[in-house]
This record gives structure tokens, sequence and C-alpha cells, in this order.
């Protein structure tokens, strides 16, 4: 195995896989990985718990063409037609990146605020933003906004299902859009069942899910993949119960992954948090800093952001241990991070 080349980075010095492209070309494309130089767990990596959208699945032609569209719909009804199909996948990227903005109702709400307030450079917009997420819309909009939100709420989740399932999942009575399938159909897995089986091979034991996706969005994925397989429902935390970056999420998640393991197991030790938003990050980083982690302690939790590898230096500043351009690195990224184990940065 050839050893990583070395990038470097305003902020930081990362090691870039180079070897992870090799293994992986088989799957007919390059892929990077790099690593924080502070990263180093004190024991072996033994658990992993993952977001779904972004990770686990590709929801490019589901949740992001809802918000394309949901946007559309509004502007339409404004008659600001002006405003319609402005909008661009590197812009729901940006304004995830500045927090808060793990919802896609409220990503849309924001987006749809931030059109009407005049920002045609959506950058301008997310960093106007300053993390506040919703609330900066709840804000600029004034006392009719939650009233809004309600409404532009219906109409994503109208687009997202279409309106046979919308009127089963949701129920009437149906927004004024025009009939069309649910976007959630286009759906693909990003993960492959040999994934799992490398973590395994790794002492990877126990997987967990702590998804934005309320129970009722979740079970669609689950009904469509092999997910159950390998990661036990009791382990998957969806937004509906506790919502990112509360790091009740990460601790919800570690209790359960505990409980459910033998009695004569060690506890897991060393937990690996895979997202692909800003909001991903500052989970892990929220429960290193919350208080209540007493009763877990020893415990080693770590980021790792699966994002374009342009990204890279913008989540690693952020504080993200690991990125990766596909959930597949993973296991190459456990392995790097295990070889750490034990030594100095």
């Amino acid at each position: 195995m050839a050893r990583p080349r070395s990038l470097g980075l305003a902020a930081a010095e990362v090691w870039i896989g180079v070897w992870a492209r090799l293994v992986h070309s088989a799957r007919g494309f390059a892929m990077a990985l790099a690593l924080a130089p502070a990263a180093r767990p004190a024991r072996p990596v033994d658990a992993v718990v993952f977001d779904v959208d972004g990770v686990l699945w590709d929801t490019r032609q589901s949740y992001d063409q809802a918000i394309f569209q949901t946007v559309d719909h509004v502007m339409g009804a404004l008659e600001r037609t002006d405003l319609q199909g402005c909008l661009s996948p590197s812009d729901l990227r940006l304004m995830r990146r500045a927090g808060r903005l793990n919802s896609d109702w409220d990503l849309t709400y924001v987006l749809v605020s931030a059109l009407l307030a005049g920002y045609a450079d959506m950058a301008k917009a997310a960093r106007a933003t300053a993390g506040q997420g919703i609330a900066w819309a709840w804000a600029s909009r004034g006392p009719a906004a939650r009233l809004e939100f309600d409404i532009i709420k219906r109409w994503f989740d109208c687009v997202y299902w279409g309106h046979e399932d919308f009127v089963r999942f949701v129920g009437p009575p149906v927004p004024p859009l025009p009939p069309q399938p649910g976007t959630w159909r286009q759906e693909t897995p990003f993960v492959a069942p040999d994934d799992f089986a490398r973590l395994q091979a790794l002492g990877v034991s126990a997987l967990g899910i702590a998804t934005g996706r309320p129970q009722l969005e979740l079970q669609t994925v689950l009904d469509n993949s092999p997910l159950q397989q390998y990661i036990p429902r009791a382990h998957m935390c969806t937004g509906d119960v506790l919502a990112k970056p509360d790091p009740q999420v990460m601790a919800w998640c570690v209790d359960r992954m505990r409980a459910s393991r033998a009695q004569d197991a060690p506890p897991v030790s060393s937990v690996l948090y895979c997202g692909d938003t800003r909001d991903d990050v500052q989970l892990v980083l929220n429960y290193r800093a919350w208080p209540a982690r007493a009763p877990r302690a020893g415990l080693w939790l770590g980021a790792v952001a699966v994002v374009p590898e342009d990204e890279f230096a913008f989540f690693l500043r952020a504080g993200a241990d690991a990125c990766i351009d596909h959930v597949s690195l993973l296991p190459a990224t456990v392995e790097a991070l295990n070889e750490r184990v034990g030594t100095e940065p």
C-alpha cells in the first residue's frame, strides 16, 4: 500500500489518500481521504454512527429537488417568476455549511426568505444567517413567519411525497400544486454491503444512525435497502426524537449501542460519526464540550465529514477529524485512524 501524500492547507496539514483512490478504482471513479493531524483515538475505532442523507443515501434527486421545486412554486404563487430557477446545488451546500440548517424544511424557508430579501448571492445570504438557521428567517419575515413556514413545509412535503403518498402519510388537504410523482422515489444508496463487511473486519462491532429525517421518512429508506441487516433499529435516532446538533443525539446512540452489547463484551469506546453538514461536525464538538457527558467517560468521539474534496479544508477548520468524499472510504479512514492509536501528533 502506497503512503498517502501530504497536502499543505492554510489552516492545517492533512493527508490526502492517494492509496484510497487506488483501492477503490474498481468502482470507476476516484475518491479522496484526508485526516486532521490531531485526530488520534485512544483505542481502535469500534463503533460508527451514520447520518443518512448524503452519506448512506443519495438524496440529490429527492430532497434537493424538492427544495428547488418548492422554492419555485412559492415564487410562482407570489408572481415573482424572476426568482424562479435561480438556485443551484452549490447554493444548498453554502447554506448547509452556515450551520443550523440540517432540516430541509428550515433550509427551504431560509432560501425563500433570502431571495425575497433581495439576496442574489447565496454566499452572502449564508454569511448573513450567521449560523442562526431558521431563526434568521423568522426575524426577517416578521409576525407571519411561522404561518408562512407551515404552508411552505406542506408544499415541500407534497413535492417530496407526491399527491397520493402525501394524502397517505401527511393527510389532506393537498396543496394547490401540479400532480407529479414524489421525488423520494428517486433516492438511491451510496453505501454497499461490502462497506459494512469491511468495517466489521476492522473491528467495528456496533453501528447506529443519527438522522434529521423523521421516522416516517427513515422508514422509506429501510423499506428499500438492507440497512436493518447491519444496523439495529434500536440504534437509530431520528429528527423527531432529538435534533442535531444537540449533544443528546450522540448520547442517545452511544447509550443504546452499549446497552445492546453482550454482558461480557467491553463497552464501545471509540466512535466515529459520519455526516455531510456543518451541523454534523458541530454535533461531535457539542458532545465533547457537554458537561453531562461525564457518565460516558472514556469515550472518544470523532467526526468524519463526507463532503466534496474541494470542501475538505473548510470542514477540517470546522473541527472534522477526517474528510472523505464517499462513504466507501470509511473503512480506509478507520484503518488510518487505528494506525495512529498510541502515537503523538
